[in-house]
């Protein structure tokens, strides 16, 4: 079995089950733009505890790692750049460290449209977030989902060697150097 070490996880998150990334799909995805010719990159895989956690998070996070947890949608936000779900899950909110835990569902290449004219990532989701918490105009779309399908995730990190780790045996405290061969 492959192994990394805490120095090469990229976020911490919970990561959906194939069938929560079809339902996420199916039910927040084509259909939200009149304009389906703008280029559409798809997220819609996890929802992201930790960008860039500490060493001490991880050590916290590690318990959790391979726990299969509900995950309830709460609110859908859209705008001309991205689209996002909301959501709560049963794992602590003390290990989220973000603004407001959500989906990334997609974003549209919209460089003519993109303020400043660039392109958005999937982090700008927490701007359409905060953007829709203040009522801004380019908010085109939101609304509370009230009583939802209830999707299901993994815990887990996201790492520069392995990508998704879901096994707890595979990430080791330390780094490459202080741990030696990992393979």
């Amino acid at each position: 079995m492959s192994k990394t070490t805490y120095d090469s996880v990229i976020y911490a998150g919970i990561f959906l089950t194939d069938e929560s990334k079809e339902l996420v799909k199916k039910s927040f995805g084509f259909g939200t733009r009149q304009d389906n010719d703008v280029p559409v990159t798809w997220y819609g895989h996890h929802v992201t505890l930790a960008f860039r956690p500490t060493n001490y998070y991880l050590h916290l996070v590690h318990q959790y790692i391979g726990q299969t947890v509900d995950i309830n949608p709460k609110r859908y936000i859209r705008d001309i750049n991205c689209s996002c779900v909301t959501v709560d899950t049963e794992l602590t909110r003390d290990l989220f460290t973000g603004r407001s835990m959500h989906i990334t569902i997609c974003t549209w290449d919209n460089k003519n449209l993109a303020k400043e004219g660039n392109c958005v990532g999937p982090s700008y989701s927490n701007d359409l977030i905060l953007m829709d918490k203040f009522n801004d105009e380019n908010v085109l779309e939101s609304v509370n989902l009230g009583v939802t399908q209830e999707l299901k995730g993994v815990v887990g990190v996201y790492t520069s060697t392995l990508k998704e780790v879901t096994d707890p045996a595979q990430l080791l405290p330390g780094t490459i150097e202080e741990v030696g061969n990992v393979s």
